[in-house]
This record gives C-alpha cells, sequence and structure tokens, in this order.
C-alpha cells in the first residue's frame, strides 16, 4: 500500500476532494470521503458529481493497482447510480471486480453512508493501455 499512496500523494484531485484510501488490495480498494455543505447542490444534498468521483478515483486506483505497473488503466465509462440522499458525514466507498481482462476492466463501486445503506453504486470500464501511450506531457 505504500506505493499506492506514493502515487495518491501526486494525484491532485483525489486530495483536493479529500478522499483517504483505507484499504488497497488487487481484488479490493475501500476509501472514505467527509462530505458536508461545501460538496452540496442547491437543494442541500450531496452533487451527483462527487459519488461520479468517488467511483472514477476508487475504481481507477484499483484497476492500476490489480495490473501491477506493467499497463495504465484508464476510464472509459462511468455509469453511477444515485440511491440515497446525503447532506453531510462520511461516504464508504468499496470498488470490486466484475471483469479483469487483457484489454479492459469493469470495477464495481458501492457508496455507503454512515448509517451503513447505500448511497450510490457505480459500474466503470476502464481500458487497459501500454505504459507508452500516453502523449508526453
Amino acid at each position: 500500500m505504500d506505493e499506492a499512496r506514493k502515487v495518491l500523494e501526486c494525484e491532485g484531485f483525489s486530495r483536493t476532494l479529500g478522499i483517504v484510501y483505507d484499504e488497497i488490495s488487487p481484488d479490493r480498494v475501500v476509501a472514505h470521503l467527509d462530505v458536508g455543505p461545501q460538496f452540496c447542490q442547491p437543494m442541500g444534498i450531496v452533487h451527483g458529481g462527487i459519488y461520479a468521483s468517488l467511483v472514477e478515483d476508487v475504481g481507477s486506483l484499483a484497476a492500476w493497482w490489480w495490473l501491477g505497473g506493467r499497463k495504465l488503466a484508464v476510464g472509459s465509462s462511468n455509469d453511477t447510480d444515485f440511491l440515497r440522499p446525503v447532506t453531510e458525514g462520511r461516504l464508504t466507498a468499496t470498488a470490486t471486480p466484475l471483469h479483469r481482462g487483457r484489454t479492459q476492466q469493469i470495477w464495481i463501486v458501492d457508496i455507503v453512508r454512515d448509517d451503513g445503506k447505500q448511497a450510490a453504486q457505480g459500474k466503470l470500464h476502464l481500458a487497459n493501455l501500454s505504459l507508452d501511450s500516453l502523449p508526453d506531457r
């Protein structure tokens, strides 16, 4: 998990949101995010983009970790369903694999509230790319 933490320290989006990783393994990744008014839409509930961001971030890290540094995993589709409202508290996201293949992966990310009830669920499709496929920065 130390290697993953080093990567996460450089990742500005996760750090900006405040996502904290609690467990990282090739078969499961768990993270949490404490939410409050700063993440709410005008109706006072957590914005759907926060859930989708959790799905993308946690699922992408899980896919990358499973590849073990041999390839990159980049999201190609994020389908997130919002099931119960949250106004504040802790959201816990758990990513588990649905499919892991040579060229693509699919991860399911369940997001639960403080009371243990499911707030959202996402399905993240990712493409496995060679390490040299990213453009020069």
